[in-house]
């Protein structure tokens, strides 16, 4: 794929960026003939760093020498980007904030950079600042799904489900067989208590990606506790719970509790009393005190021989945030 071009003053020779032999834009030089005729182009290598575009190629009139320095505000913006997703990475959030501020201040009409600073806000507690920034990015690109989805988890996150759900179906309108977006949809329309909604989604989640922890766990979870009884499948949801746990990493307290309602759907409650504590052993270790005291009030139900009946009220601040894949510097 070919995109932006230029011409020498004298017409003579062709700048111009390919996708040709990287995933990356790399600029070549042709020449052109009296007739108009180019020659093979060539590679200019090491024009631009290895993970780096050239978009602009451009020809300069002046002799070799006359250049003592070349600017490259955007350059510096998606370094400052790079770094803080990296100091992201390593849990430095605090670092990362600043950096990405400055991003925002090199370029404020960046899409990336202001999604960048919505998400570390959020981080942060800042929810009001958050949610500026990612409604700013959705402005300047309508078209990204990223921005739709990080805005819809956070809204539902924030118990905005009904506005939620316009971001996620955004997602899945732009990019069909969008299992996050899916994901969302069931979770959303789960917190609205439209559980026959949800399941539509959530089964849609599954059927693109039966590999998907979070869209196998997510639809485990509402067959095991959904009020609805005929949304309700026990075997269904402990067969699904089950190869959660096959697929997912062995310290999965989502997974653990996903299972543990399955088995309590399945009157089999000293399975679902052992799957519970294990759940409650792994979100304790991870400092997870709110999905540590839902898992416990769901134990003492197990241990009362009750199954878990998820509600409009609790549904939004556990299962149906936890099994959505995680944004950006969110644990």
């Amino acid at each position: 794929m070919n995109s932006w071009y230029s011409f020498s003053p004298n017409g003579r020779w062709l700048v111009f960026s390919s996708k040709a032999r990287s995933p990356y834009t790399q600029m070549y030089l042709t020449h052109l003939d009296d007739n108009g005729n180019s020659s093979p182009p060539i590679l200019i290598d090491n024009a631009t760093a290895s993970n780096r575009a050239v978009n602009l190629p451009e020809f300069v009139n002046i002799a070799g020498d006359g250049i003592a320095e070349i600017q490259v505000p955007a350059v510096q913006q998606y370094k400052l980007m790079d770094e803080a997703m990296q100091l992201e990475e390593k849990g430095d959030n605090d670092q990362a904030l600043g950096l990405w501020k400055q991003a925002v201040a090199m370029d404020p009409e960046n899409a990336k950079a202001q999604n960048g600073l919505g998400i570390s806000f959020y981080v942060h507690g800042d929810t009001q600042a958050a949610f500026e920034h990612l409604r700013h990015a959705v402005q300047i690109n309508p078209l990204s799904v990223d921005n739709h989805y990080v805005l819809g988890k956070f809204l539902l996150e924030q118990d905005h489900a009904d506005q939620a759900v316009a971001e996620f179906q955004t997602t899945v309108s732009i990019r069909q067989h969008y299992v996050p977006g899916e994901e969302g949809l069931g979770s959303a329309y789960q917190a609205l208590g439209d559980d026959s909604a949800a399941l539509a989604h959530w089964r849609r989640a599954h059927t693109i990606d039966p590999s998907s922890v979070s869209a196998t766990t997510g639809l485990a979870w509402l067959l095991a506790t959904a009020p609805d009884a005929s949304v309700r499948n026990g075997a269904e949801a402990l067969s699904l719970a089950e190869n959660a746990n096959r697929l997912a990493p062995a310290d999965d307290p989502d997974v653990f509790d996903a299972l543990g309602a399955a088995w309590a759907e399945n009157g089999q409650f000293t399975n679902a009393i052992a799957s519970a504590k294990r759940a409650l052993d792994l979100a304790v270790a991870r400092n997870n005190a709110k999905m540590a005291a839902a898992i416990r009030g769901r134990l003492q139900l197990y241990e009362a021989k009750k199954p878990f009946r998820e509600t409009q009220a609790n549904s939004a601040t556990h299962k149906v945030v936890a099994s959505m894949p995680a944004v950006r510097g969110q644990p």
